[in-house]
């Protein structure tokens, strides 16, 4: 044995697990990256409220509380993909749990990009606070939508893994 195919063995053992660790590590990055930038955004709004008006009023910290949901969300999705890992993962396993962690990132941190930009210029209070909180919301559901579709992805990925491999064996015959 050579040191190529040593090398090539030892990737393949590892590949599984630097998937699956890619998953989580994306899936906490990128959701904590959204919602820092929402945060960084309202607090900014808000810090521009004070200056010219004196107190922000608690109904303006809504923002900033949905940009934390949004970092749960990733560490959520963290959390299940790490009890993924086991000694007989797969490649297809850790390449199911790299879909699921960058689905979540990726829609928490436009998500998060989102609930930092709705606001009004700064300094100008919004002319109707629900509307705000409704924008905000919906921008919210984005990093809710990505939650689900992760947590579907990894529930049935032993599925999408079976359903794949079929594929890939007729398209052999």
């Amino acid at each position: 044995m050579d040191a190529t195919t040593t090398t090539i063995s030892v990737a393949q053992q590892l590949t599984p697990f630097l998937l699956t660790g890619l998953g989580a590590a994306s899936a906490i990055g990128l959701s904590a990256l959204g919602a820092a930038y929402g945060t960084w955004k309202t607090s900014e709004f808000m810090f521009s409220l004070e200056k010219l008006e004196g107190a922000v009023p608690l109904k303006y910290f809504t923002g900033i509380v949905m940009c934390g949901v949004l970092s749960i969300y990733g560490l959520i999705i963290a959390i299940i993909i790490a009890s993924n890992i086991t000694d007989d993962l797969s490649i297809a396993s850790g390449a199911v749990s790299l879909a699921s962690g960058l689905t979540v990132g990726f829609a928490c941190l436009f998500s998060g990009i989102a609930i930092g930009r709705v606001h009004p210029a700064k300094g100008n209070a919004p002319e109707r606070w629900f509307t705000l909180v409704l924008m905000q919301i919906y921008c919210e559901a984005i990093g809710l939508y990505g939650l689900i579709v992760a947590l579907v992805l990894n529930g049935n990925g032993s599925n999408l893994i079976a359903v794949a491999s079929n594929a890939v064996e007729s398209s052999m015959m």
